[in-house]
Parts: structure tokens; C-alpha cells; sequence
């Protein structure tokens, strides 16, 4: 029970879903050439991401895959936000 609250929350105070819904109109904004071909690298990246995810829940368990995911998240939305920082500063 607390391991699924803890997933829920978190992944409310990440916003990742926003970035996941959104991240193809990111990415065109900062590479318009390639505006055709993000979606399709996006989805081969999830994809790629969840078979490798999957290899290492059976190594690691769901607790810790869970941890280091919010983290990686984290970080990443981290990220996400100084580039929108400095966009607008520019």
C-alpha cells in the first residue's frame, strides 16, 4: 500500500505525464527539421526503455526500479526546466 501511494504521488510532483504528452512538441520546438521523424524516436525510445526495464525488475525488484525511476524523473524534469529558463532568457 505504501509503495503504490508513494508511486502515485510522485509521479504527480514529477509531472513526467505532461512531458511524456508534450514531448514531441518540445522536441520540435528546439529541432523543427526533424519535425516528422521525433514521434517515431520517442516511441522507439519508450519502447526500448520498457523491455530494458523489465530485465532489470526481475534483477533488482519493483522497489528499488521504482526509487531510481522517480529519481531519473526527477532530474530530468530538473533539466527540462532550466532549458525553458534559459529559452526565455535568450
Amino acid at each position: 500500500m505504501i509503495v503504490s501511494i508513494h508511486l502515485a504521488v510522485l509521479q504527480q510532483l514529477v509531472g513526467i505525464n505532461a512531458v511524456v504528452i508534450y514531448g514531441t512538441e518540445i522536441a520540435a520546438s528546439v529541432l523543427p527539421n526533424m519535425k516528422n521523424i521525433i514521434p517515431v524516436i520517442l516511441n522507439l525510445e519508450q519502447t526500448l526503455t520498457c523491455l530494458f526495464t523489465s530485465y532489470l525488475l526481475t534483477q533488482l525488484g519493483r522497489k528499488t526500479i521504482l526509487q531510481f525511476g522517480t529519481l531519473v524523473g526527477v532530474i530530468s524534469l530538473f533539466m527540462i526546466g532550466i532549458g525553458f529558463i534559459i529559452k526565455d532568457n535568450a
